[in-house]
This record gives C-alpha cells, sequence and structure tokens, in this order.
C-alpha cells in the first residue's frame, strides 16, 4: 500500500492541500480528514494541489465532491490545480472536469505567498 502525503499551506482565508502519492480508499481517509478540518475551521477557498498525485479512483473522487459541497454549503469552493496526464484522463472520463474549477498550472490559485499556521494539518 502506498502511503499519501498530505500537508496544507495557508494563504489568508484561503487554504492550498498538497497531495501526494496514491488517492485511493484505502488513503483516501486521510485527505477527507484534511478537507474536514479544513471547512470546520472556516475556510472556504480550498485548493487541491494535485502535482504529485499518482493515482486517482472512484474513492478519491468521492472524497473531492464530498468536500466541495461542504464547502458549498458555506458558499466556499474547491479547485483542483495540476493534475498529472493520468489524474486529468481520470477527471475528464469521470466527467470531473465538468464539477472542478481545474487549473493545470497555479496560476492565480496561489497569487499570495502563503502564511504559517501552527495549528491543525501542517505536515500532516
Amino acid at each position: 500500500m502506498m502511503e499519501l502525503d498530505v500537508s496544507v499551506r495557508y494563504h489568508g482565508d484561503r487554504a492550498t492541500i498538497q497531495v501526494g502519492g496514491e488517492i485511493d480508499v484505502a488513503t483516501c481517509p486521510r485527505l477527507r480528514a484534511a478537507l474536514v478540518e479544513l471547512a470546520d475551521r472556516g475556510y472556504r477557498q480550498v485548493i487541491v494541489d494535485l502535482e504529485q498525485v499518482s493515482f486517482l479512483d472512484c474513492a478519491g473522487i468521492g472524497v473531492l465532491v464530498a468536500a466541495r459541497r461542504r464547502l458549498q454549503a458555506h458558499d466556499g469552493c474547491l479547485q483542483l490545480v495540476r493534475p498529472r496526464p493520468l489524474v486529468s484522463r481520470v477527471l475528464a472520463l469521470t466527467n470531473m472536469t465538468t464539477v472542478f474549477p481545474i487549473d493545470p498550472s497555479f496560476g492565480e490559485s496561489l497569487a499570495t505567498e502563503p502564511v504559517s499556521e501552527p495549528v491543525g494539518l501542517v505536515g500532516l
């Protein structure tokens, strides 16, 4: 089983989750916990950086969709950035490209410098 690396960077009222490894049925609880904690802490703009994700299955997609719904219920949004070609293909085949804003680069998603915050998920 591959480990899932999850770390969080804070940008004022936004947060970026950097994910590395495989997001699948065995590892998605870790990502779910990070997303739920951010929503519970009041972050409404969450960016999920998929640059280091080598695999994404339906369980992982389910976690992302649930997080999107949770954030939207509080006028927030979930954005996906830098998916690798294989992950992009999975998102396209499952029609998730119409559900999530997806930026192939950081673009303007991370226009501000990250702010360190000792509490929470940093280095999870």
